[in-house]
């Protein structure tokens, strides 16, 4: 992850990137998102404005193939919309490979090795003038056996790109997801779209939508103030305050989440978790007590971390 270039100003990966995809528009760098697709034509609906859009910013960007769309249906797809796209490829602002030369190379899997080529391709892209990396990959040749490596894959490069020059739209058929794959793969994605009754829709992940309507909350109750405390208070400084301290909340569900998923005793698992909203959300000491069944109802400390003054 350190070999990653980082931007040269932090501010530069709130710049929005246009996706091409119009339910969608535009989002800043660093987003991690996927599609579900049943058909050879879904995705070509999909990634074929998706490249446009990138080819015309100036990126250089990078296509995974696997069934059902294959290299030459990809590059076909894409060369009606770009009609220069051979001339894009031939001076290296493109490459359009199959999954085995990229996921599978002899036939294995390895999440560093793949981590290590995106590295590659935004550093090389980078000094070669591009905007940035981006890039799709098809993950129809998953099989179950590997869906777990891949998963943490998957999760891995969702806390990675937040701070760089990268767009990453992850291609999933239905056909080949369960219900239990499906939320696996929307919990690692910032959102999905699929289609709903014949028009493409968007799903965010639970973690977005709370963060959201905590949001949409703390606005409602800063727009209901009444006047004489509006001229008294910067309403947008507590915007931004209310923004600020969600951020931190969502930082800790995350950092929770993860602490989870790694735990093997549940006693450190919630010494962790205590550990965790002290450093994401700034408290000075955080504990954790179980209730107990008895007639004083009596409140008993598990787990704490940080102090507390007198």
């Amino acid at each position: 992850k350190s070999d990653f270039i980082r931007l040269e100003d932090p501010s530069v990966a709130l710049l929005p990137r246009q996706t091409g995809i119009q339910l969608i528009g535009e989002v800043p760098w660093g987003t991690h998102f996927c599609q579900f697709y049943l058909t050879k034509q879904d995705l070509i609906d999909i990634l074929v404005p998706y490249f446009q859009a990138g080819l015309e910013s100036n990126e250089f960007c990078m296509w995974i193939t696997s069934e059902p769309l294959g290299v030459e249906d990809a590059r076909e797809a894409l060369k009606v919309a770009v009609p220069d796209l051979d001339w894009r490829i031939s001076r290296g602002q493109m490459e359009i490979l199959p999954h085995t030369e990229w996921y599978l190379r002899d036939g294995v899997f390895e999440q560093d090795r793949v981590l290590a080529g995106w590295i590659a391709k935004l550093n090389s892209a980078l000094s070669k003038g591009y905007a940035g990396l981006r890039l799709t990959g098809n993950t129809f040749w998953l099989e179950k056996d590997n869906w777990d490596d891949f998963t943490q894959y998957e999760e891995t490069i969702n806390h990675t790109l937040g701070n760089y020059r990268m767009l990453a739209l992850c291609t999933y058929s239905l056909e080949r997801c369960g219900a239990g794959e499906v939320a696996d793969v929307v919990a690692n994605h910032e959102f999905a779209i699929m289609k709903r009754r014949g028009q493409w829709a968007m799903i965010e992940s639970s973690t977005v939508q709370q963060a959201k309507l905590a949001l949409e909350r703390a606005l409602t109750e800063t727009s209901d103030l009444n006047e004489e405390l509006r001229n008294e208070i910067d309403a947008r400084k507590m915007r931004e305050n209310e923004l600020h301290r969600l951020n931190r909340t969502l930082t800790a569900h995350n950092n929770s989440s993860r602490a989870m998923m790694r735990a093997t005793d549940e006693t450190d698992y919630l010494n962790e978790v205590c550990r965790i909203v002290i450093e994401d959300c700034g408290h000075a000491m955080v504990w954790i007590g179980y209730a107990d069944d008895d007639e004083r109802k009596t409140v008993r400390p598990v787990a704490y971390s940080g102090f507390e003054e007198g």
